[in-house]
């Protein structure tokens, strides 16, 4: 938008031309009888008093304003943290993860059980009926450990301010919120967030994210230094069933040089294809030779498939994809009640698979997910 005031050029050239009067003489003369001594040194060290006191009061009022770039860059070299993660379901009810890390070790709690990752390994624990189920698998990054994104706090399309300065719990602190909506269902729902920044260390101390008319969300609760040894302890408890994720996954990769296998795990049931030009869908029907029932199956990735996304596994240097199957008994979602035997008959679509394979995990997703993650989407 155009100044309303006129810029120094305009103000030059419109005062170039103009004789400016010389004042009255006998007012001349009156000013220079009036004209009081100065001290000029004394009005040196005045000016630069003040100077000096203005300078001192501008800095104790202001302080440094970190981009979010910056607030990113400074919570990520942190080693020695802890985060407190409420989640609010709606209607009253809410859960706590509580995730500390100290150098390289991390270790997450959560009501569904405790996960701790020395660098090394992660070994998850969970209570059961019957007692305690330990997973033990590769190292990875813990799932509260990266929710600090400032890609979720440059939505586009939505609103952004900044209040610099403010106190909150008292601290200074600078305050970055968002505003923006979502069309979910048919409606309208929004999408708030909040970020609380010290304003002396620039890192954050505070992240809201809160859905759909702050009905339901997450907070943060960052605090920074080593984490105490008490919440650091871990120990596997006597008794527990251990199951190893990477003997479970080497086992599928050797199976899978022979071609196909049918996944058999307490989570749900998939058969691993190698990729086949010839399935259509995005549903496939699937058929078991030793099963009455006709099931549904998903199928992530295929050449003919028309998902914009498809998810595309890649095992032993080859290119797989998997037929989620939906529908089958509850109860085969349980350890009593797997597919027998080793081998299996199965339909998927047009694709006739003999014998296929079986291979039976605890846990089917934590088994295929670093395949998924190390493979390129196919489009």
């Amino acid at each position: 938008m155009q100044s309303r005031f006129p810029n120094d050029d305009s103000i030059k050239s419109t005062l170039r031309n103009v004789t400016v009067p010389e004042p009255p003489a006998d007012l001349v003369s009156r000013m220079r009888k009036r004209r009081p001594k100065v001290d000029f040194s004394k009005l040196i060290l005045t000016a630069a008093v003040a100077s000096l006191a203005g300078v001192l009061i501008i800095a104790g009022t202001m302080h440094a304003t970190p981009s979010l770039g910056q607030v990113a860059d400074r919570q990520a070299k942190q080693t020695h943290y802890t985060v407190i993660q409420t989640r609010f379901l709606g209607e009253g009810r809410k859960i706590r993860i509580v995730s500390y890390r100290d150098g390289f070790t991390r270790k997450v709690e959560d009501p569904s059980g405790t996960t701790f990752d020395d660098g090394t390994r992660a070994v998850t624990v969970r209570r059961t009926n019957s007692g305690f189920d330990v997973d033990i698998d590769d190292s990875k990054p813990l799932p509260t450990a990266d929710q600090f994104s400032i890609g979720r706090l440059l939505r586009y399309g939505g609103k952004m301010g900044i209040q610099r300065g403010i106190h909150w719990n008292g601290i200074k602190v600078d305050r970055f919120w968002s505003h923006d909506t979502y069309r979910d269902q048919g409606k309208m729902q929004t999408y708030d967030q909040l970020l609380i920044v010290d304003a002396g260390s620039s890192l954050p101390l505070r992240m809201e994210v809160f859905r759909d008319n702050r009905s339901w969300g997450d907070t943060y609760d960052f605090n920074y230094g080593k984490p105490p040894a008490s919440a650091m302890a871990f120990e596997i408890p006597k008794g527990a069933v251990v199951h190893d994720i990477r003997e479970e996954r080497t086992a599928l990769k050797a199976q899978l040089k022979t071609g196909a296998v049918l996944v058999d795990s307490i989570g749900g049931v998939s058969v691993l294809l190698p990729l086949t030009p010839g399935l259509e869908g995005p549903t496939v029907p699937v058929s078991f030779d030793t099963i009455p029932e006709k099931f549904i199956a998903v199928v992530e990735a295929g050449h003919k498939l028309g998902k914009p996304k498809p998810r595309k596994l890649t095992i032993n240097d080859r290119d797989w994809e998997v037929a989620w199957i939906n529908g089958l008994p509850k109860q085969r979602f349980t350890p009593d009640a797997r597919f027998g035997g080793k081998t299996i008959g199965c339909k998927v679509g047009k694709l006739n698979l003999v014998d296929l394979p079986i291979v039976h995990v605890e846990f089917r997703d934590l088994i295929l997910e670093p395949f998924a993650k190390s493979s390129q989407t196919a489009r």
